[in-house]
């Protein structure tokens, strides 16, 4: 049976440690490739043209980054990467802005474990994964049925 390459990643996020912990948790596992990193938004267009990741983790609140930034990586020419957002904010608000912009994953950074390569994989095939509180109401807000005042 022909063994499936493994997918390849960008971890962007501006806390060193927790991007090289990222980088480290991945690579640690046969079915991923970690092919770049970056310290900050600004840093990820010009490595995804270059490196053509198939998944890219993306902090939300780094500079340059954000749902404007997920929105572009959707529209890369000739390469569109799926977009996961890891992220310590987790309000619903933020949440339903990355998932507008695009994202099939939200994983809060205080509830990551060793369950995150699964999960991603999971992303990977197709599935939409939230791991965040108030997932429910942050897609009911993308989907217009949830008042953001309430």
């Amino acid at each position: 049976m022909p063994q499936t390459p493994p997918v390849t990643v960008l971890v962007a996020d501006d806390d060193d440690a927790f991007r090289l912990a990222l980088v480290d948790l991945l690579a640690a596992d046969e079915r991923f490739e970690v092919v770049g990193s970056a310290p900050s938004g600004v840093d990820v267009h010009p490595l995804c043209a270059e490196l053509r990741p198939a998944l890219v983790l993306l902090d939300v609140r780094m500079a340059g980054g954000g749902p404007t930034l997920a929105r572009s990586l959707g529209t890369l020419e000739g390469h569109r990467p799926v977009v996961v957002a890891v992220s310590a904010q987790t309000g619903v608000t933020t949440v339903a802005a990355m998932l507008e912009a695009g994202v099939q994953g939200y994983f809060a950074k205080g509830r990551l474990g060793t369950t995150l390569p699964d999960a991603l994989a999971r992303v990977v095939a197709g599935e939409r994964v939230l791991d965040v509180p108030g997932a429910e109401q942050a897609l009911r807000l993308v989907e217009g049925s949830l008042d953001p005042e309430r």
